[in-house]
């Protein structure tokens, strides 16, 4: 099944699929080098960073090998390379997860481990917002068995959340979203259903977009451009300060306002006001130096950059 009215649908796919496949390898290798140079010795951040590009660049060449005619051994040094780091990462972090926040134990008289305090309210709720069982077991410090079986306990089924239809009907749905917006993620395609009364599970959806139109769906994979985070170095605390504003939320009278410290990433302020004007901003920085002190220099630009 394919739909016909995709932009897609081209002679050219295969070509095009494999100039952007290079485009993407060279550019995740030359970005690697640059953070691996950055320092003599790897960090778990750098270690978890080059993990996460070379998964990905990994996961982009086996799907498109059939397409643009990518050699097997390709696939096989990335995944190589990921391992090692993997293990290696592994090794450095036994301890990484003892800050981490975990359910509270219900203590009694009665004989084995005592048991983790789990409300029914509280799976409700996460269920509710649409996370799934290893989201909520790592939310809340648990097992994954521990959360089915308090599921079972309780009487919770997720699975009974999202719509009993087949794949061909599902499809169909996908083919009809795609003929009016045929450059359609698989977030948007899950928000399009669920306005059509569609709950339904995301794996789901990504098969029926990979059969409806696997090639648009490399398509916009390797021509998605994700920006990174440039790296910059500041000599001390209070050298640079960065501050910025958050409008979305404008129409309702919430704007956001903050800054940090580019040195440390210490919080100066973050606040929410009910108007964007300079004297509002100004009373937060002028509080802010009072707390922490007068920066040599100050640098608007956006918090998401920093943080």
């Amino acid at each position: 099944m394919v739909c016909r009215d995709s932009p897609f649908n081209m002679a050219d796919n295969p070509r095009r699929i494999r100039e952007l496949l290079l485009d993407r390898y060279s550019r995740t290798i030359q970005e690697i080098c640059r953070i691996m140079g950055q320092s003599s010795a790897m960090d778990c951040d750098m270690r978890d960073s080059v993990i996460f590009r070379l998964n990905s660049l990994r996961h982009l060449v086996v799907r498109c090998g059939d397409i643009a005619n990518v050699p097997r051994e390709v696939s096989i040094c990335l995944q190589g390379v990921v391992s090692i780091l993997s293990n290696d990462s592994q090794d450095n972090q036994l301890f990484s997860g003892q800050d981490r926040y975990q359910a509270g134990r219900i203590f009694t008289q009665d004989k084995g481990r005592p048991s983790y305090s789990i409300p029914k309210e509280q799976l409700e709720l996460f269920i509710e917002f649409g996370f799934n069982i290893s989201d909520i077991a790592l939310m809340l410090g648990v097992s994954v068995r521990t959360v089915q079986r308090r599921l079972s306990e309780y009487n919770i089924s997720i699975t009974d959340r999202y719509a009993d239809i087949t794949e061909e009907v599902l499809d169909n749905h996908v083919i009809e979203v795609f003929q009016m917006f045929p450059n359609c993620g698989y977030r948007r395609m899950l928000g399009f259903l669920e306005t059509r009364g569609l709950r339904v599970q995301e794996k789901r959806v990504r098969e029926s977009m990979h059969r409806v139109d696997p090639e648009g769906v490399l398509l916009r994979t390797l021509e998605l451009q994700t920006t990174h985070r440039r790296g910059y170095n500041v000599y001390s605390p209070r050298a640079l300060y960065h501050i910025d504003g958050n409008h979305k939320l404008i129409r309702w009278r919430f704007v956001i306002h903050g800054m940090i410290d580019g040195y440390s990433r210490m919080i100066i302020f973050l606040r929410c006001s009910i108007d964007n004007k300079a004297s509002t901003v100004l009373s937060y920085f002028v509080d802010g130096v009072e707390r922490f002190g007068l920066p040599s220099r100050v640098r608007g630009r956006p918090l998401y950059n920093h943080c």
